[in-house]
């Protein structure tokens, strides 16, 4: 820790400091002269963009020790997944309501990596997705409308970087209530699943995704990784097949076809059918018969949907079906629900 004594005498409302970075944690401590009772939010920032964010209330006996309110004032910080990807990174530590960087600032972070078994979207790819869904609204929304829901996506997307599932999850679902059902909120509530080992729900909510934007590659990779996770590798390897035919150049998509071949042999027969129903795949897709308005509209309801693409081609049938049967079960569970309650 750094000279407290030196550091309060700053002529600021909010001292504190910066002291390092460990672990995957931001530590230090802030504390407001002119309110001691009140705990000073800080937040960590890397290329203007939120990366962590907590209140600054953990004892600490150094700072009673100098004096400085009631020792209640350090914080310990956990800072966005997105950061453990192989490249350094300058983080600033800032009093959230007054934006003021704290002493100590800037920290570095990294190179770390963190790799897992299964894909999340980006912020900067959701971000992206989100404009072009909010931009293809009829109803359109003032420039300062939009900069706020931008906002509040950096906000959700950082809960659930930093591991703050439940208030992620509770995010996403109140986003999809203010703006409607589409491809993105679903896949982040499917991510929120598999990020708690909850695959299976995971699952239902990427077909539910897949289901709002049938050109969009994420919800079917998004399946193939928790099909994989669940051991249901046949499913898995369709499902990124699915996900390579809409995109591809994609380099994590290959990736993932290329692990699950040491984990299934499929056979020769099984081998000839799935070479042959890539260029259908990508065919049906990009046909008019399913071409929507934008990519992020829906062409109609899903029972609509199903018929042109089933009368287009027999090898999505099974895809569908697992709508169909997704559906079902949603609806036993709610009927199951009112009968309990």
């Amino acid at each position: 820790m750094k000279n407290i004594a030196t550091v309060s005498k700053l002529s600021k409302n909010v001292i504190g400091f910066f002291d390092h970075i460990h672990d995957g944690y931001a530590y230090g401590w802030a504390f407001n002269q002119n309110s001691p009772g009140e705990r000073v939010t800080v937040e960590i920032y890397c290329d203007g963009n939120l990366v962590g964010q907590s209140i600054a209330n953990e004892f600490r006996k150094d700072l009673l020790d100098a004096g400085i309110g009631d020792g209640n004032y350090s914080f310990r910080i956990p800072i966005s997944y997105e950061l453990s990807n192989g490249k350094e990174h300058k983080l600033l530590a800032r009093d959230a309501n007054s934006v003021a960087e704290l002493e100590g600032s800037p920290q570095m972070f990294g190179p770390h990596m963190l790799t897992r078994e299964f894909d999340l979207i980006n912020r900067s790819e959701g971000s992206a997705y989100l404009l072009k869904f909010i931009n293809s609204k009829t109803n359109k929304l003032t420039a300062s409308k939009i900069e706020s829901y931008i906002k509040v996506f950096d906000l959700a997307s950082m809960l659930q970087e930093t591991g703050k599932i439940y208030d992620a999850r509770h995010a996403w679902e109140s986003f999809e209530k203010a703006l409607g059902h589409n491809a993105l909120f679903l896949s982040k509530i499917a991510e929120t699943f598999m990020l708690e080992g909850q695959y299976e729900n995971a699952l239902k909510f990427y077909m539910k995704a897949a289901s709002e934007d049938l050109k969009w590659f994420w919800p079917h990779l998004g399946m193939g990784g928790a099909y994989r996770l669940m051991k249901k590798y046949s499913e898995s390897f369709s499902s990124f097949e699915v996900a390579r035919s809409l995109e591809p150049v994609d380099k994590t998509i290959a990736t993932r076809l290329s692990e699950l071949k040491s984990l299934i042999n499929p056979g020769p027969a099984e081998e000839g059918l799935r070479s042959k129903k890539h260029p259908q795949l990508v065919s049906l897709l990009f046909s008019d018969t399913t071409e929507a308005k934008t990519p992020q509209e829906k062409s109609g309801p899903l029972s609509t949907r199903k018929k042109k693409i089933i009368s287009s081609s027999p090898h999505l049938n099974e895809f569908i079906k697992k709508l169909e049967a997704l559906k079902s079960t949603i609806s036993r569970m709610d009927e199951l629900k009112d009968q309990n309650n």
